[in-house]
């Protein structure tokens, strides 16, 4: 069966158009974003964000840059947990963060300055004579003409 010139051309017409069309992949995901500071207003470099979704039990962890600012990219839809975890703060946990398709939810971390608990002194045994004093967060034992380091951890 021979086509007609007239169908031949109807037809690339067709197939021709079709194939012009820009193709749009559908977004499927969302992001969480925000800023960790402390309550002065100063930013929080390094600290652990953990995004968890709860309805899957699903998790992302990432970490604030230098200007305090983290970003959760590709985050199946749902609601989701947003943990954060920082030296010397107290854990801040905000539940009930809803992630639509193609959409940032915007979540703002204010941390309170936390609390230490447990002993975190280092005991020094056996100090040879001298003076031992502090200078700049180190401490130095002063034995004759020797000056030599230790370690401290606050």
């Amino acid at each position: 069966m021979l086509m007609s010139p007239r169908n031949i051309l109807a037809a690339t017409l067709v197939v021709g158009g079709c194939a012009t069309q820009p193709l749009f992949a559908q977004a499927v995901c969302g992001s969480i974003v925000g800023t960790v500071q402390d309550t002065s207003g100063g930013v929080v470099s390094g600290a652990k964000v953990t995004t968890r979704n709860v309805e899957r039990d699903v998790t992302n962890t990432t970490t604030t840059n230098e200007s305090g600012n983290y970003t959760q990219r590709y985050l199946i839809v749902g609601r989701y947990q947003v943990r954060v975890e920082a030296p010397g703060f107290q854990t801040f946990v905000q539940e009930n963060v809803p992630v639509s398709v193609d959409s940032e939810a915007r979540v703002d971390i204010h941390l309170q300055v936390g609390e230490v608990t447990g002993s975190r002194c280092q005991r020094i045994r056996d100090i040879p004579s001298g003076v031992a004093y502090i200078s700049h967060f180190d401490v130095f034992l002063k034995a004759g003409s020797h000056k030599r380091a230790l370690p401290i951890t606050l």
